[in-house]
């Protein structure tokens, strides 16, 4: 094995396959989960839609690549209390991991409270 080939697979499970598209649908997150697993080993998760969780968690079934989901995105929303039930109900449903879009704008605002 290269040392580039060494620095590749390390690096391929750092990353995060991601597709947080508005035009997503099972069938498209059926085929990123496809590309999780690869001979040179595989990614540190897949992050998709919450909707899309139980379809992703079902297609990378055995192949310890956990999914992971995004909450208050992409608007990153001032009502915490609903990123919170957005998180509390991504773990519940088998989320491995949740990525919580700060709340940008009203920090932006000058609102370092929320």
């Amino acid at each position: 094995m290269t040392q580039n080939t060494d620095v590749a697979r390390r690096l391929l499970a750092l990353i995060d396959l991601t597709s947080l598209n508005p035009t997503d649908t099972e069938e498209s997150v059926t085929a990123l989960t496809a590309l999780a697993v690869t001979p040179a080993g595989r990614v540190a998760a897949v992050c998709i839609w919450a909707r899309y969780l139980e379809v992703a968690r079902k297609c990378l079934g055995g192949t310890g690549v956990p999914v992971a989901v995004v909450a208050n995105f992409p608007a990153g929303s001032a009502d915490v209390g609903a990123a919170a039930d957005e998180t509390a109900t991504a773990i519940a449903k088998g989320a491995a991991e949740v990525d919580v879009v700060f709340p940008y704008h009203a920090f932006l605002a000058g609102d370092e409270a929320t």
